[in-house]
């Protein structure tokens, strides 16, 4: 030592006080509190631990890569680089590093890997999700729409992404980003925590654009769509099966996708809509669920899918072409589609005689006109017009409805004169085949319903009387 410094008193040993070396072990060391974030010698230690880290990319953002460790809590990294293979994580630290921006690594990446609720999802997304997508997403996303997707449970998330079609991936997952935070965790999380088979919304994206699923939570309450994928099955997802090419069907028309199927979604018993679907022409359904426009004609629609059976309804939609189904269901209301109704109880018999859809039921929607067809609907009773089905076929009937005023038909099909007109219906349905006669039938059966009406005001004790001389007078 130097004689200069001889004199000088010996300073002892270093003694630091709790605060500085807690400072000191968090700044140099990285240890001890869940807060503390890396040191020169806990980075040092990393790098040893992982020589994989240890790339290219790394060195030529040496202070891009110590600026973000100077940020991330210790424990929290440490925690992911147990999850995630070093050989996965080699791949992505370089990736963050090159196309993330020193700011949004500070004010997206650093809180999302501090952040401990969302690790076991996030660790989840690393190991399925190519790097250029995750940085992608830290790019486009929102720090609260990444952290709420996060939050799903890490095993039904990982089941979702790994039923996703590489291809579709992207899509899948930026578009979905693009939703509001609400939705995403306040729909998507749950629906995720509640269904059995988290795989078939990733199989339901290899089919469908992102925005039908996300129409579908915003119009549907979860439970709603709890029940419908739980009700899916394997088969519905086969490239030429009848649901995945609805689905992609729809996917190229918003519109009738928040228009139609949405509300039909909503309201109709999800099992029968899945049914219907499966055994429909999926192009001939999107032609009809387009010209079902306004909530009356989609819950007239959801309330016959509701109460008839099924395969009755696929037999009759197909035999009958879009526009004359179209027309029918605009004259029908709710009341005619009640479990009461005669059209739904004719419906039911049918089902217990499937002839009666294609020789009676079909040729009447077909060809007749649907608004006299409706009203006879809802003049007759379903066992008088069972009757007069079995009586008469369908031309006769058909002959019937175009050239019979429809209220005197009802009418004569509902009081004292049923007897006569089931004797004379056959006949004069062959009559009026001919254009002259028929002309001529047609105005005098208006005449004639109009006088029952007049008939009907006047004080007459006998009906049937004052019927009878309406008749005779315009005879």
């Amino acid at each position: 030592m130097p004689p200069c410094f001889a004199a000088l008193p010996s300073p002892g040993p270093r003694v630091r006080t709790a605060a500085q070396a807690r400072e000191f072990h968090e700044l140099v060391l990285g240890g001890g509190s869940t807060h503390v974030t890396f040191g020169p010698v806990s980075t040092a230690r990393l790098l040893l631990e992982n020589p994989r880290l240890l790339s290219v990319a790394v060195l030529w953002h040496l202070q891009k890569s110590l600026g973000l460790l100077a940020r991330v809590q210790v424990q929290g990294l440490r925690e992911v680089m147990d999850v995630v293979p070093s050989e996965v994580f080699a791949k992505l630290f370089p990736q963050i590093l090159e196309d993330i921006s020193d700011a949004r690594m500070q004010e997206f990446l650093v809180p999302l890997l501090n952040d401990p609720s969302i690790r076991q999802g996030l660790c989840t997304s690393m190991q399925l999700l190519d790097p250029w997508l995750i940085t992608r997403s830290v790019n486009e996303a929102t720090l609260a729409n990444f952290s709420a997707l996060m939050s799903a449970p890490p095993d039904k998330l990982a089941s979702l992404l790994r039923a996703v079609h590489p291809e579709r991936m992207p899509n899948a997952v930026l578009e979905t980003l693009k939703e509001s935070e609400a939705l995403l965790r306040d729909a998507f999380v749950p629906l995720l925590q509640d269904i059995k088979r988290p795989d078939f919304i990733g199989r339901l994206l290899n089919f469908a654009e992102p925005f039908v699923l996300t129409a579908v939570l915003r119009g549907v309450a979860v439970p709603g769509i709890v029940d419908l994928i739980d009700i899916l099955e394997d088969d519905d997802f086969i490239a030429d099966g009848g649901f995945a090419l609805f689905l992609q069907l729809i996917s190229g028309e918003p519109s009738l996708v928040h228009d139609q199927v949405v509300p039909l979604l909503r309201a109709g018993n999800k099992q029968k809509c899945l049914d219907f679907i499966r055994g429909a022409e999926m192009n001939k359904l999107c032609d009809l669920l387009r010209q079902l426009i306004g909530p009356i004609a989609i819950d007239t629609f959801c309330l016959l899918l509701n109460t008839a059976q099924t395969h009755v309804l696929q037999d009759i939609f197909s035999g009958v072409d879009v526009p004359t189904l179209s027309r029918f269901f605009d004259s029908l209301s709710l009341a005619d589609v009640q479990a009461d109704s005669t059209l739904i109880k004719l419906l039911e018999y049918a089902d217990e005689e499937p002839a009666l859809i294609n020789s009676q039921m079909v040729p009447l929607i077909k060809q007749a006109d649907p608004t006299k067809l409706v009203l006879i609907f809802r003049m007759v009773d379903a066992d008088r017009l069972l009757a007069l089905l079995a009586l008469l076929d369908s031309s006769s009937m058909l002959t019937l409805l175009d050239n019979i005023n429809t209220k005197l038909t009802a009418r004569l099909l509902c009081g004292p004169l049923e007897g006569v007109v089931r004797h004379v219906a056959p006949s004069l349905a062959k009559v009026m085949r001919f254009p002259a006669v028929a002309s001529t039938v047609r105005c005098g059966s208006d005449a004639i319903n109009l006088s029952i009406n007049s008939a009907a005001s006047a004080r007459c004790n006998c009906r049937a009387r004052a019927v009878t001389c309406a008749v005779a007078v315009h005879a």
